[in-house]
């Protein structure tokens, strides 16, 4: 599946997550200290760390990110996409990781880590009001919806 992904997956899945990033950031900083999508915690106050530039914060959440993506690989690597079965061996690897995959989701978790650095600056910047830099993808994303509809419709 990963290995017939077109290229532009890559770059709109980052997209998609850097936006996320800023919103969490954002919410994080100023809505009670809460994270407000499903990947908050360690990339978002590791991109806190990096914006204020807290060296031994920083390292100490890019260590447990790390601690998590091993055990995450190595349970992949175990598991692979077979489902669950009573008697089979889940202690020993069974075929190489896919690259490709490994590319993605590095590339998604990079893209996180910079938006929460990017949330920072915004909320530093701008308060709440940085919440509108990714509403304004939002928008351009219906506008571009809404465009390709008139245009298949005037095509056919």
């Amino acid at each position: 599946m990963f290995s017939k992904l077109p290229r532009w997956v890559f770059a709109g899945g980052a997209l998609l997550v850097f936006i996320a990033g800023i919103i969490n950031a954002t919410g994080f900083l100023d809505v009670q200290h809460q994270g407000t999508n499903d990947l908050t915690g360690a990339p978002t106050l590791l991109g806190i760390a990096i914006s204020h530039h807290d060296g031994s914060l920083a390292s100490y959440f890019a260590a447990l990110i790390g601690a998590v993506m091993v055990n995450c690989v190595v349970g992949g690597l175990i598991i692979q996409d077979s489902s669950l079965r009573l008697g089979r061996r889940y202690g020993v690897v069974q075929v190489p990781v896919d690259q490709r995959r490994m590319r993605l989701l590095f590339a998604l978790e990079l893209s996180f880590l910079a938006s929460a650095v990017a949330g920072v600056w915004l909320f530093d910047s701008f308060n709440v009001r940085a919440l509108y830099v990714p509403a304004l993808t939002g928008v351009s994303g219906a506008a571009y919806a809404a465009y390709r509809q008139l245009t298949r419709h005037r095509c056919a």
